[in-house]
């Protein structure tokens, strides 16, 4: 567990020494990507897995592939990048920290982990509809044991919820 902190420490620093973590404002990353031309989008889906990974959060995201790609693709592109960064978020997390959640004994823990564990997608599903693209959520259910196949099954059912919600409210308000 302390190794997935330091990680996330080291990733956060490199982030900012590096000046990667300037270029994930939205306006920033729109030059960025367009200026990368037909790599674009290979950029922007490691811009937000390497964003989501030092904890910035999804809407950063979503509301960059909206100013970059307009509101449908953007929403595609945001949902194709989402789900790209949150498997890696996932995977780091439990290859770095295992699933040290699954073993604690508190009552409440267990509890919750015996709703993950009953029915994993459907809580999954509930909790990302409500909780987006949270880095904190994508480490949280890596460190708990749940499958993958279960969290991007979830995922591909709920998380279309907040990204339509998140385009919409870019579109709207930023045009």
């Amino acid at each position: 567990m302390s190794a997935l902190l330091f990680l996330f420490v080291a990733a956060w620093w490199i982030g900012w020494k590096t000046g990667l973590a300037d270029k994930i404002y939205a306006e920033d990353m729109r030059l960025t990507v367009l200026d990368a031309g037909a790599w674009g989008f290979l950029l922007f889906v490691a811009l937000f897995c390497a964003g989501l990974f030092i904890q910035i959060p999804g809407l950063v995201f979503v509301t960059g592939a909206v100013l970059i790609y307009g509101y449908w693709l953007g929403m595609l592109v945001s949902f194709g990048g989402g789900l790209a960064a949150i498997s890696v978020s996932f995977v780091v997390a439990r290859v770095v920290g295992g699933d040290p959640l699954a073993s604690l004994k508190h009552p409440r823990v267990k509890g919750v982990l015996a709703r993950l564990q009953n029915k994993p997608i459907r809580t999954m599903g509930f909790l990302r509809i409500f909780m987006q693209i949270s880095p904190p959520l994508n480490v949280a259910l890596a460190l708990s044991g749940v499958r993958y196949r279960d969290y991007l099954a979830a995922a591909l059912l709920a998380m279309w919820v907040p990204i339509i919600v998140m385009a919409s409210a870019v579109h709207v308000f930023v045009g």
